[in-house]
């Protein structure tokens, strides 16, 4: 009797750690495809799938191949919805904010955006990606 109490009572406990350990990630974690590569900060990110997950102050882009992270301020507004909004220049394409909803972050501008002469900087389009 004592051993079949254990035996349910261990089982009871492994499927509540699984379900703990299981639902952060699946609850935080949203999608985008992004069409073309990219540079976030000062790595260059190719074209695929990503998903997105916001920790503190951390913004985590996980994609299949390769796995990144950046610190952003945080923005807030109302009604925002989840995205990726990029400042393309010319071909070049750059991770400026990510919002999951209501609050954002704004990364800091790449090595790469801070070369670009004024020229190119004043003619930047703004390019939006929703997430999932």
């Amino acid at each position: 009797m004592k051993k079949q109490w254990l035996g349910v009572m261990g089982a009871a406990g492994l499927v509540a750690l699984l379900g703990v350990l299981g639902a952060p990630a699946q609850a935080g974690s949203m999608r985008a495809d992004v069409p073309f590569s990219f540079q976030m900060g000062d790595k260059s990110l190719p074209k695929g799938s990503y998903y997105v997950e916001t920790e503190q102050s951390k913004i985590l882009l996980l994609g299949l191949t390769t796995g990144a992270f950046a610190v952003g301020n945080r923005l807030e507004k109302n009604g925002n919805s989840p995205k990726l909004v990029f400042h393309r220049y010319g071909s070049t394409y750059v991770l400026r904010e990510v919002w999951t909803g209501s609050t954002g972050r704004s990364l800091p501008a790449s090595r790469q955006e801070k070369e670009l002469n004024p020229r190119e900087v004043a003619a930047f389009d703004t390019v939006v990606i929703p997430l999932s």
